[in-house]
């Protein structure tokens, strides 16, 4: 008899961890997003392809469309982070629908029409950031860059007032992205680089090094 009790009780408590979370969408949309991030920036093209799939097909489960909103913007922040054009035109699709005003302000950071009242509404790690590029003091914004955790943040931070940085700055950054694997950034700040050297021999080495990383991507 007591066996027997014990066995339900195992096959309830087993039961009940085996239960997903009810939103395990979300859990498994921003995870697969989080996978992409790593691997579009490693230039990984298949396997962030896939993951992207996955972020936006979990997220379309939901008639919450924050999520998926999020996804969107946070593509679009991406492919600038390494010099890709993107209006974020499937975040500007569903933004009457979910109205975030957080959303709409980062949408305003990235596409550089942030008013001064909005930067209080960007996450914490840009607002410092934006109120100096408000203010036009790019050296100062420079710094501030330097100071995110997040080397993503960085990344995107940096792309939107590239004509602005030195090149001390774009060396601190190519170093950052390669520390990371992150060969998209990379090659995206070599090419920056290239632009602002005036150096001829250190030119002649970053074209090579551009060569190099370039062969056999697709």
């Amino acid at each position: 008899m007591m066996y027997k009790y014990f066995l339900l009780l195992t096959l309830f408590f087993t039961g009940c961890s085996l239960q997903e979370p009810k939103n395990a969408w979300q859990y498994k949309s921003t995870n697969a997003f989080n996978s992409y991030t790593i691997n579009f920036l490693s230039a990984n093209n298949m396997l962030a392809k896939s993951d992207l799939k996955r972020a936006i097909e979990h997220a379309k489960k939901s008639a919450d469309f924050h999520q998926l909103a999020t996804i969107y913007i946070g593509v679009s922040a991406l492919h600038q982070s390494v010099g890709i054009e993107d209006k974020c035109i499937d975040y500007q699709n569903i933004n009457d629908i979910i109205f975030d005003v957080s959303l709409q302000a980062y949408y305003h950071f990235l596409t550089h029409t942030l008013s001064r009242e909005e930067i209080k509404l960007l996450p914490q790690q840009y607002q410092k950031f934006a109120s100096y590029i408000q203010t036009k003091e790019f050296s100062k914004a420079q710094k501030e860059v330097k100071k995110m955790q997040k080397i993503t943040s960085k990344l995107i931070s940096a792309a939107i007032i590239k004509e602005h940085l030195n090149n001390e700055t774009r060396d601190y950054l190519l170093k950052q992205a390669s520390f990371y694997g992150y060969k998209k950034a990379v090659l995206f700040w070599l090419h920056q680089l290239v632009i602002y050297t005036k150096n001829e021999k250190k030119l002649k080495l970053l074209k090579k090094k551009i060569l190099i990383l370039q062969e056999g991507m697709l």
